[in-house]
């Protein structure tokens, strides 16, 4: 599965950090951009007209959004704006929003397999919480206009300190792969558990980057963090890392199970103190009711369509 733009997979689930031999959930590296909500010209000369932005009769202004997806359609229906993953096949399969007064004859760059017609593209439109109405399109490939800002990864590095005790191998009987993954099975039992991960950015000998004695193995709890280290060091004679969490993997898949049948979900995971939640279009209200509900940075809300950016 691949997405434009996006982070794979449009199934609600759990998604890893590292490709470690326990799965353990970690946050979906996205974050939302905001918009004025204002109406702008279209982001490139270039772009194709497909049709005329929709009216409305309503005295608040009707932001105009933009978005980058796949275009497909299937013989006859009506085509969709797939903003999140896509199979890889011959027609391609995705799903999404429905797009009125599409016009291919409008745009190039489609491509036609099996009575589908499909291509990648960047869409201006407005959004009526179920279909985008288009404004202007163009290929992916030739687009050279403003898009949102994308969202840098964070990147988790180990939070002892070089001088702390743990950073040290005590075992190197211990430092095997095998004793990794008994030691990742023991953490994910521990009271308070919020997630782990390796960290390799630290590795001595780069000729040997997934040598699991080189790296340090984190581990993140609620609770008493001494006592999690005692227990994880009856498997592991490697370098640890052992920290506090705010929050536990058990509390945020409560909040995660909550959200996964909404019908606006994109993707859903959960990890490093958060869930993430990816709609087609926030317009800032579903953030707000969901931290009234679960508190402020519980649940971090992407808008995969964003307001047309300035310049």
């Amino acid at each position: 599965m691949r997405g434009p733009g996006q982070a794979d997979g449009t199934d609600v689930g759990r998604r890893t950090w590292l490709a470690l031999p326990v799965a353990l959930p970690a946050a979906l590296l996205l974050a939302a951009c905001g918009g004025n909500g204002e109406r702008s010209e279209s982001p490139s000369p270039q772009a194709a007209s497909t049709s005329p932005a929709s009216s409305s009769s309503s005295a608040l202004p009707v932001p105009e959004l933009i978005g980058r997806g796949v275009v497909l359609q299937e013989q006859d229906r009506r085509p969709v704006l797939c903003l999140g993953a896509v199979a890889a096949s011959q027609p391609p399969q995705c799903a999404g929003p429905e797009i009125s007064g599409w016009d291919w004859a409008a745009v190039s760059g489609e491509e036609r397999a099996g009575g589908t017609t499909w291509g990648d593209y960047v869409v201006v439109g407005t959004y009526d919480g179920e279909q985008l109405t288009t404004r202007t399109a163009e290929p992916t490939a030739t687009y050279d206009g403003p898009l949102p800002a994308a969202p840098e990864a964070p990147v988790r590095t180990t939070q002892c300190s070089q001088r702390d005790e743990g950073r040290r191998v005590v075992d190197g009987s211990k430092t095997t792969d095998a004793a990794l993954r008994r030691t990742q099975r023991v953490a994910a039992g521990l009271e308070g558990f919020a997630d782990t991960w390796l960290d390799q950015s630290t590795t001595q000998d780069e000729s040997k980057p997934s040598d699991p004695s080189q790296a340090v193995l984190n581990v993140r709890v609620t609770g008493d963090t001494d006592a999690a280290s005692e227990k994880l060091r009856r498997t592991w004679g490697g370098r640890l890392c052992v920290s506090k969490a705010l929050r536990s993997q058990e509390e945020l898949l409560t909040v995660q199970r909550e959200l996964e049948h909404r019908p606006d979900v994109q993707t859903l995971a959960s990890g490093f103190d958060q869930v993430d939640l990816v709609v087609v279009y926030d317009d800032g209200e579903l953030q707000r009711s969901l931290d009234e509900k679960y508190g402020v940075g519980v649940v971090v809300v992407t808008s995969l369509l964003q307001p047309v950016p300035a310049g």
